[in-house]
């Protein structure tokens, strides 16, 4: 489908092609496309090896099972996001907005926010949550699918407000404060196409002003209530306690740091994001405000 029927600003100035189009609709995300038991597997296993202490931290959050590490499985879809169901079937079901915290890295699909709050209304979960995105990804997905999705509410879980998109003649480029090491997204994204050290110049000296990050952040936020507004859908939003520090992300970040079963810290199977009580939390925040 076109961009013209989708609601977008579209003149031939912009010429923009089929290949630009499938960009615009997905996910970087798409080369993990399929069933992905854990991708970080090896990175986990190596740490376990090296610190005993790291296997008691997956026991107690429920990740050995049989003696063994388990790994969640991830159903990605085509274009890259935890979908398990196709939202072209017509099924009723719910958008979730967000970063990986969202996705649910580190936790089985029936331990996420997103699954969670989906049960709970008894709808599809239509997750377009992007690890590492930020507001312009958060605005650019829904915009380009919110038409074809029968949904009555969009969740936004609001991320870092540094991170930005850009784009090659090849895919989107996403850029944050820790993008610019040798390992980094950003760089293997951007390829030849452009200077990682001119970006990170200019992303550091302007992009991170902070004048700059209030408006970037008022502008998508205004974007999405706007594009949720004309298709008749209810926006409930939540800051990642993981980056603010209003009173409700304070007893967000309180409540998920109690612990397992008050004896550690709440991690993910990856050992870098927030685990299932994190998880828990946030979906009984979202719906709270419904």
């Amino acid at each position: 489908m076109d961009l013209e029927s989708k609601d977008f600003f579209t003149d031939p100035v912009f010429n923009l092609s089929k290949k630009d189009y499938i960009i615009l609709s997905r996910s970087y995300f798409t080369h993990h496309s399929g069933d992905v038991k854990g991708w970080y597997a090896p990175e986990v296993t190596e740490l376990v090896r090296q610190d005993s202490s790291k296997w008691e931290i997956l026991k107690d959050n429920g990740f050995i099972v049989d003696g063994e590490i388990d790994f969640p499985t991830y159903r990605v879809n085509n274009l890259g996001f935890r979908c398990s169901t196709d939202w072209s079937s017509g099924k009723k079901g719910a958008i979730f907005l967000g970063c990986s915290d969202l996705f649910g890295i580190g936790n089985h699909l029936k331990d996420t926010a997103a699954e969670i709050v989906s049960k709970e209304l008894g709808v599809e979960n239509y997750n377009l949550s992007i690890p590492g995105g930020g507001l312009d990804q958060a605005y650019r997905v829904l915009k380009y699918h919110i038409k074809n999705i029968n949904a009555e509410f969009v969740f936004l879980f609001i991320t870092e407000p540094s991170r930005r998109e850009y784009f090659t003649d090849k895919t989107s480029v996403l850029v944050s404060p820790a993008s610019f090491n040798k390992y980094s997204t950003t760089r293997k994204q951007l390829g030849d196409y452009f200077s990682a050290d001119k970006l990170e110049d200019l992303y550091f000296k302007l992009q991170c002003e902070p004048k700059y990050l209030f408006m970037e952040t008022n502008k998508s936020l205004d974007a999405i209530k706007y594009v949720c507004k004309e298709n008749n859908m209810k926006l409930i939003t939540v800051k990642n306690p993981v980056y603010y520090t209003n009173k409700e992300s304070i007893n967000l970040k309180f409540n998920t740091q109690k612990g397992v079963y008050g004896k550690r810290y709440d991690l993910g199977c990856d050992l870098v994001h927030r685990g299932k009580v994190f998880q828990k939390e946030v979906a009984k925040y979202f719906m709270k405000k419904l």
